[in-house]
C-alpha cells in the first residue's frame, strides 16, 4: 500500500509493493464494488464473480487504487511467454488461467488482463496516471484491446511507464 498525493490515492499491489500491508477483504469488496459499473458484470452471480476475483486476489499481480477514501479501480496482470500471449489474445484459454502466470521470467512481457475504473474521464486519467508512475514506471506493458466496432478484431495496444528507459 501506497499514499500519494497527499493521501488522495492508495494503492494496494502486493507483488510490487509487498512491504506494506493489506487486507484481502477490503480488496474483494473494492473489486465487487467497481462491477456495479460495468453493465455485463453488474448482473453477474456471486459465484462467478468469485471464480474470476478470487484467482485476481490470490495471484498478488494486482494494482488496487483508491482515490479520496473510495474505490477509484484495479488492474491485474500476468507475467506472459510469446505462446502465452497467443492463447490470451487467440481466447483458447479462459481468463482466469492465464492469472496463475504471476512470475516474471527473461522471456515473459507484462500483460493487463483487465483493467476496471469508476467511468468518469477524470477517474480514468488519475487511474492512468497513477499506474504509470507508480505501478508500472519502467516497463512497457501490453494489453488486448477488445473494444473494436465489430468486436471481432483484437487490438495489441501498450502502455509505457514515465521512468522507461529502453
Amino acid at each position: 500500500m501506497t499514499n500519494l498525493a497527499n493521501n488522495q490515492i492508495r494503492i494496494i499491489a502486493p507483488s510490487i509493493l509487498a512491504d506494506t500491508p493489506w487486507n484481502e477483504a477490503e480488496v474483494l469488496g473494492g473489486f465487487v464494488w467497481l462491477w456495479q459499473y460495468h453493465d455485463y458484470y453488474r448482473k453477474a452471480s456471486i459465484e462467478s464473480a468469485m471464480s474470476i476475483i478470487l484467482p485476481i486476489i490470490q495471484s498478488k499481480n494486482f494494482a488496487f487504487l483508491v482515490y479520496k477514501n473510495q474505490p477509484l479501480g484495479y488492474i491485474n496482470w500476468a507475467y506472459l511467454s510469446p505462446e502465452q500471449e497467443l492463447a490470451y489474445l487467440n481466447r483458447t484459454q479462459p481468463y482466469e488461467f492465464f492469472t496463475q502466470f504471476n512470475q516474471p521470467g527473461p522471456d515473459k512481457k507484462v500483460w493487463i488482463l483487465s483493467w476496471f475504473c469508476v467511468p468518469q474521464m477524470k477517474h480514468q486519467l488519475v487511474m492512468r496516471t497513477a499506474v504509470k508512475k507508480y505501478v508500472f514506471p519502467r516497463q512497457t506493458v501490453y494489453f488486448a484491446y477488445h473494444k473494436t466496432p465489430d468486436d471481432q478484431k483484437t487490438m495489441v495496444k501498450s502502455l509505457r511507464g514515465y521512468k522507461f528507459t529502453g
